[in-house]
């Protein structure tokens, strides 16, 4: 087997085991399922989520006075780009 077709069956296999995690996870989390990705306390998650103008955390409020939700997708997404910018969460 040579090596081009050998990495495309690797990628092939991997773009499938990233396929199934992406369905496994849920599109929105909790403040506490949030904390507890980012290590941090439900504390600090709710002042991230209340700054989110400032700090462009990915939250939205259910309802005028509902609870914040936080899209798993784009948590993933801010999490990255603070530990680019070597930000402390």
């Amino acid at each position: 087997m040579d090596e081009q077709k050998l990495r495309q069956i690797v990628r092939e296999e991997l773009q499938s085991i990233l396929d199934i995690k992406e369905k496994e996870q849920p599109r929105f989390l909790s403040v506490a399922q949030s904390a507890k990705i980012l290590g941090l306390g439900t504390t600090s998650v709710y002042e991230l989520c209340r700054q989110s103008d400032y700090n462009d955390f990915p939250c939205v409020r259910n309802g005028e006075k509902g609870k914040f939700l936080i899209s798993y997708n784009a948590l993933m997404n801010w999490a990255n780009a603070q530990e680019k910018q070597n930000k402390a969460i």
